[in-house]
């Protein structure tokens, strides 16, 4: 199937009890990621934050099928955005290495905790501090 025939998705839902008193803020994207269904997830997002007051994030990319060059630039503004809103670990499950790369290039330029994982699972474990395996210690 060609990357333009997959629908774009975003889903976003606050899983509770992740932490002690906060909870997981777990987002999906799929298809091709474009600027305007950027904008408008990221309100959304916003919301989630100041609403559930997460202590941590998961986002599943595996589904990604492409995105614009603004979406990393954007991303990187968000992820500033869930920092101060006290979000401290962020945990992206990604199959892409052009994925992979990205994120290993936002966490560089970051001061919050941004690990790529293979499975959901490990960016799990990591999340509730009980190891997972990530792509950045290959």
């Amino acid at each position: 199937m060609h990357f333009s025939q997959v629908p774009t998705a975003f889903h976003s839902k606050i899983e509770a009890g992740f932490a002690a008193d906060r909870g997981l803020l777990r987002v999906e994207l799929q298809g091709f990621i474009d600027t305007e269904v950027m904008c408008d997830h990221l309100r959304g997002l916003n919301e989630a934050l100041t609403q559930g007051e997460p202590k941590g994030v998961l986002c599943d990319l595996r589904a990604i099928t492409g995105y614009e060059s603004a979406i990393p630039s954007m991303a990187r503004a968000w992820l500033d955005d869930a920092q101060r809103a006290g979000v401290c670990q962020v945990a992206v499950v990604a199959n892409s290495s052009v994925l992979r790369t990205a994120i290993t290039v936002i966490a560089s330029r970051s001061s919050l905790e941004l690990r790529s994982f293979l499975t959901e699972a490990c960016a799990r474990a990591w999340l509730a501090g009980s190891g997972g395996k990530s792509m950045l210690e290959n």
